[in-house]
């Protein structure tokens, strides 16, 4: 995602040139606020796409608690009161080397954000979703804008 967003700069550098142009040079405030209502719509659902990613990655490969409740290795319960091994996402795999010395800074044991329940994350989930699809639908609204000015324009 890191790629997407150097990309997104880099056209957004180019997009307040055109703006620019648009409101100085060719007199046209008007499709450079629109054009702005698009870049800053592309801007949020560029960072929403980020949220929703660091929401789905976690749940994609299991990492909390909640999902491997009730589903052992064996086909048995796990035990809730046996320690998390570490996340899957942090690479070391390793249960005792968690409280070794010198794993400290490595993101285990009180340092590391609460994990959320289900019924969070879900939320969070569906929240990021519905502002998302807002995002886009302005988007849409602004270009359609775009379209009737540009039409009106043909007309006279």
């Amino acid at each position: 995602m890191s790629a997407a967003t150097a990309a997104f700069n880099a056209c957004s550098g180019q997009v307040i040139a055109v703006e620019r142009a648009l409101a100085d040079e060719q007199g046209r405030a008007d499709l450079a606020r629109l054009l702005r209502r698009v870049q800053e719509g592309e801007r949020e659902k560029l960072r929403l796409t980020l949220v929703l990613q660091a929401l789905r990655s976690p749940h994609a490969i299991g990492a909390f608690s909640w999902q491997r409740v009730g589903d052992g290795e064996d086909g048995e319960d796990v035990d809730p009161l046996d320690p998390p091994a570490p996340p899957r996402w942090c690479g070391c795999g390793n249960r005792a080397a968690a409280d070794a010395p010198g794993h400290e800074g490595h993101g285990h044991g009180a340092a590391a954000p609460p994990e959320p329940t289900k019924a969070e994350w879900a939320a969070a989930l569906r929240e990021a979703q519905l502002e998302l699809d807002g995002r886009v639908r302005g988007i849409n609204d602004a270009l359609e804008d775009v379209r009737y000015v540009l039409e009106d324009e043909e007309q006279e």
